[in-house]
């Protein structure tokens, strides 16, 4: 997950792009902590990125 005011350097997509694709189901992020924390690491998984920048271009090139 990027730091805030970060893109990912591998998509460009920003840390505020992932929890909006997380809220509409697109993609799962996976947060990992200690036990009795607030506090963790966010992360993602490459490959489900990489499949939905697929089905999006996919779909752009079907629309044109």
């Amino acid at each position: 997950m990027p730091k805030p005011g970060v893109v990912d350097p591998f998509f460009g997509l920003s840390r505020s792009f992932y929890y909006r694709l997380e809220e509409r189901g697109k993609l799962q992020l996976f947060r990992l902590r200690d036990e009795g924390k607030e506090k963790g690491v966010t992360l993602i998984r490459y490959r489900d990125v990489w499949n939905f920048v697929q089905a999006e271009i996919a779909q752009q090139e079907k629309a044109s």
